[in-house]
């Protein structure tokens, strides 16, 4: 089985097939590497499928822009993300104390992950476009993604989140 660091060097691109439907594609070239979904039209939760598993994020808090995250049909969160005030950033709190940071730049068209200690292990950044379609370049090889490879997803899943919320 391949892990994230395998795509290193690598295009990888977060697309929306279609406008009309909540539903989107982590695809390497041709090879659809996993499946983000919102089955609910209006619903804030969503469902991430690969070949590491299923996984729901899900808002806890109507008011907030965390999120948080749990393997589907289960009950517990095994991480979740926590914005900073009103920071251009946030913290992924992964089980065990582990800790990425989620950084927004560029007026939200670029995001990136970094490890505690500052460095981008995974930079995005949004095209210009009616659907979402997110180019994602893999940095350095991480452990933690190795992991929790659903994390990209729910980087990608907290973006489409925010771009909602501003529209209206």
């Amino acid at each position: 089985m391949k892990t994230i660091s395998d795509y290193i060097g690598k295009q990888l691109k977060l697309i929306q097939p279609s406008l009309f439907k909540n539903y989107y594609e982590l695809k390497s070239g041709d090879e659809l590497l996993a499946a983000l979904s919102q089955p609910k039209f209006l619903s804030t939760n969503a469902v991430t499928s690969g070949s590491f598993g299923e996984w729901e994020f899900y808002k806890p808090s109507f008011w907030r822009l965390d999120a948080a995250v749990r393997e589907k049909y289960k009950e517990l969160p095994i991480a979740k993300f926590v914005r900073e005030g009103f920071k251009q950033r946030g913290i992924i709190e992964l089980p065990r104390g582990e800790r990425l940071n989620l950084i927004f730049k560029k007026f939200g068209f670029s995001f990136e992950i970094q490890n505690e200690m500052g460095f981008a292990l995974v930079r995005f950044k949004k095209n210009f476009s009616f659907k979402t379609n997110i180019d994602i370049q893999l940095e350095k090889t991480s452990e933690l993604l190795n992991k929790y490879p659903w994390v990209m997803l729910l980087a990608c899943y907290i973006v489409i989140q925010i771009e909602r919320r501003s529209k209206g």
